[in-house]
């Protein structure tokens, strides 16, 4: 929905003003991102003392379905002085539900967790673009622009849990709280380091 602002009678005499909106969407979209075999039952490969064997791999969740975003976006756009300056300023919210997202299980089941549509997550911001022709001839052009952008994303919920902390390739970890980031770096805090047996005689 766009409000074509600068066709009021009350603005069409800004002969600087070439153009003048205020828009407003609003939008509902599924995302399907998580793999068939997520809803499969299925068997994977493991060695065991130099033994070859299968074990479960997967207990199906067959309710499992779409994440899925409500986003709000609300925006003024303008042009000045011939189109030579143009701004666009957003803020934007999105709501997603639904987020799939592992839960741990109860290791006689054989597998460390199970797949769920458990997860609420947030983003909010604001978006701000400015492009000026600051030289425009028919033989050449020199145009300067830049946008700036501020995103707050926060955990909403997780279903039962209040934290899930994932392991990476490398050793490293991150985690997703409720009321926070969502996968913030986590691990432990450095007090410095000991670069000498002097001082690491003094830290016992």
């Amino acid at each position: 929905l766009t409000w074509h602002v600068d066709n009021m009678d009350m603005l069409k005499d800004l002969s600087f003003l070439n153009q003048l909106n205020v828009r407003a969407e609003y939008g509902l979209s599924g995302n399907s991102r998580f793999s068939a075999r997520t809803s499969k039952y299925y068997y994977v490969g493991q060695k065991y003392r130099d033994l070859s064997g299968i074990v479960r791999g997967n207990i199906p969740n067959t309710n499992l379905k779409w994440e899925s975003s409500k986003t709000l976006d609300l925006g003024v756009d303008f042009a000045m002085f011939n189109n030579r300056l143009n701004a666009e300023v957003s803020y934007y919210e999105i709501n997603t539900s639904d987020v799939i997202l592992p839960s741990k299980i109860s290791p006689e089941f054989g597998i460390e967790s199970i797949i769920y549509n458990q997860g609420e997550i947030s983003n909010k911001g604001f978006d701000m673009s400015l492009l000026a022709d600051v030289v425009n001839t028919r033989v050449w052009g020199f145009t300067v622009g830049g946008n700036i952008c501020f995103n707050k994303n926060r955990l909403e919920s997780l279903g039962s849990s209040t934290e899930l902390v994932r392991e990476l390739g490398d050793g490293s970890a991150v985690v997703s709280r409720v009321g926070e980031s969502v996968y913030s770096f986590y691990g432990h805090k450095s007090d410095g380091v000991i670069a000498s047996s002097a001082e690491a005689a003094v830290a016992g």
